[in-house]
């Protein structure tokens, strides 16, 4: 950020705060790089908040302190330029999802967000250098056409990882798969619903829920 405004461009960063040390920590480089901070308790209620947010004074950084409700988190997403879900640590990180629902830009750290696929849906980060995040902040600003394209790829891919895509699609299919591959037969339980699985033939007075 501090790069960007060297650059001359008028850009601001909105953070939720956190109460680990490393958010102190990120609070006070911004404060030795010359960054205005303002600190922000938004209303839950989203036309509320959307107007206190315009009427706090200009910064680079808005430190949201308050509780954000699912709307006004989307807002945000859907809103901003790019929203950074670069987890390190976090083999499949949910919050870059959540971004490309609301229709916003993710950019993604390379640890493992199988759904992001680089420039097609999301901007993947290869590296901790805050710099290849100007380069692809720039390339986007330049490329709208393409932007906007990632945006609704984005949206789709999000469509495929809804809780009920997942049960039906992925974990019953492969609850099928594992049935046909240790030859384990169907019976039909009316406290289970439509079907139980058994090993083998299902002997006569098994108590559903027993199958192993």
């Amino acid at each position: 950020l501090a790069a960007e405004r060297l650059r001359g461009r008028s850009i601001s960063m909105v953070i939720r705060g956190g109460i680990e040390p490393h958010a102190l920590e990120v609070l006070h480089n911004a404060h030795t790089r010359g960054l205005k901070i303002v600190d922000l308790r938004l209303p839950e209620k989203t036309s509320e908040a959307i107007a206190a947010f315009n009427q706090a004074p200009r910064a680079d950084i808005y430190n949201v302190l308050s509780f954000m409700t699912d709307d006004i988190i989307s807002l945000f997403y859907a809103a901003a330029d790019a929203v950074l879900a670069n987890s390190g640590h976090e083999p499949f990180g949910l919050v870059g999802l959540e971004v490309m629902a609301a229709g916003g830009m993710a950019f993604v750290g390379s640890t493992g967000e199988d759904y992001a696929i680089p420039w097609l849906n999301g901007v993947v980060l290869d590296s901790d250098d805050p710099a290849e995040i100007c380069v692809a902040l720039q390339h986007l600003r330049e490329q709208p056409q393409a932007r906007a394209q990632m945006r609704r790829e984005a949206k789709a891919t999000a469509e495929n990882y809804t809780w009920k895509k997942i049960v039906e699609d992925a974990l019953l299919q492969k609850l099928k798969y594992t049935a046909v591959r240790q030859d384990v037969r169907v019976a039909s339980w009316p406290l289970l619903g439509s079907i139980a699985y058994e090993h083998g033939t299902t002997p006569a007075g098994k108590t559903p829920g027993t199958a192993c």
